[in-house]
């Protein structure tokens, strides 16, 4: 009776379904592969992203759908934040090539390139900014299902871990870039704004997001990042939970959300 009433709410979305598994299954852990639109995932329900994938049917799939419309077969790609491949497989799938910064979840995401025998990924473990340089690694205090790790103090409760290398795609990347999705759990504004030749260069695509919850120092980063964006022309929408564009006003009021950056024809 458990599994069909599993397989049952993993099926249907109704408002309340994540308290309801929450209470039922909250000890439940699953690891394994979960078939998606096109491609698969080896995922640990232990972390939220991959919950979302097992519970929800996907995570961000309003985004990943709207991409569609814009990636080509001959475009080459940045995915920065790549955690198992959510966004990094079907890139691969619609476009050239992808190149995947990830400095956790590396073992992950290459069993999922593998899995989906997606030759034109490759991966990259650097932690990228607005310069080159070291930062402080944060991470939380408590063990979550976020296993949130970021160079950007954003959130309370965290505590830092290490001292890490960084660098910035202007540094990383030679090559022309037509889109970049970028997902860092704060250090987003940072890297555009360290990816300033790279923008002014080739003029990619930008999905990026912004958090919901903000420290001044990071208002402030953000804001210089969309007022950077804007003098270059770019176009910048929200997408909504239904997977449409809609006008993009700043600041943003409310929680986290992607922001699509397009650059003037």
């Amino acid at each position: 009776m458990r599994q069909i009433l599993e397989n049952f709410l993993r099926k249907v979305n109704f408002k309340g379904k994540r308290r309801l598994i929450n209470f039922l299954f909250k000890e439940h852990r699953y690891k394994g592969v979960a078939f998606l639109n096109g491609y698969s995932l080896k995922i640990d329900t232990k972390f939220s992203i991959d919950w979302e994938i097992y519970w929800m049917g996907g995570y961000e799939q309003e985004s990943i759908s709207l991409l569609d419309q814009f990636i080509h077969k001959n475009f080459v790609c940045i995915d920065v934040g790549a955690n198992i491949g959510v966004y990094t497989i079907p890139l691969s799938q619609k476009a050239c090539k992808v190149i995947a910064f990830e400095p956790y979840f590396q073992s992950l995401l290459k069993e999922n390139i593998v899995l989906n025998k997606a030759n034109n990924i490759l991966v990259r473990e650097v932690f990228l900014s607005d310069k080159e340089g070291e930062a402080d690694l944060f991470t939380s205090a408590v063990p979550s299902t976020n296993n949130t790790r970021t160079i950007v103090p954003m959130f309370s409760g965290i505590v830092k871990e290490a001292r890490v290398k960084v660098s910035t795609l202007d540094k990383e990347i030679r090559v022309k870039v037509d889109f970049i999705k970028i997902d860092t759990d704060g250090a987003d504004p940072n890297i555009i704004l360290g990816s300033k030749n790279l923008i002014e260069k080739h003029h990619p695509i930008i999905l990026f997001e912004i958090c919901g919850s903000r420290t001044e120092e990071y208002e402030n980063v953000l804001n210089r990042a969309i007022e950077y964006l804007k003098k270059q022309k770019y176009s910048l929408s929200l997408i909504s939970n239904k997977g449409h564009l809609t006008p993009f006003f700043f600041p943003v009021v409310g929680c986290e959300t992607n922001v699509l950056a397009l650059p003037a024809k």
